[in-house]
């Protein structure tokens, strides 16, 4: 979530960040190999969303590498 924030576009969140609201939700494009493992948590919420396998949460991923991504929210 931090990454998205630094380049200043807009992600919606309002559980601050806990995997909780599931506002935060992105489909990544290119680059899952770059994003930490998925952990409990978040695969829960991911689960309750009936997310795609190419969907993550935003607030629970460490970015470590190049990774292209959007959103639905706006």
């Amino acid at each position: 979530m931090d990454a998205i924030h630094q380049t200043g576009l807009g992600l919606g969140q309002s559980c601050d960040g806990i995997a909780l609201c599931g506002f935060c939700r992105v489909q990544i494009l290119d680059g899952m190999e770059n994003l930490s493992p998925v952990e409990s948590e978040e695969r829960s919420l991911l689960a309750s969303m009936h997310a795609g396998d190419d969907e993550r949460m935003a607030c629970c991923v460490t970015v470590r590498g190049n990774v292209i991504l959007t959103t639905t929210y706006w």
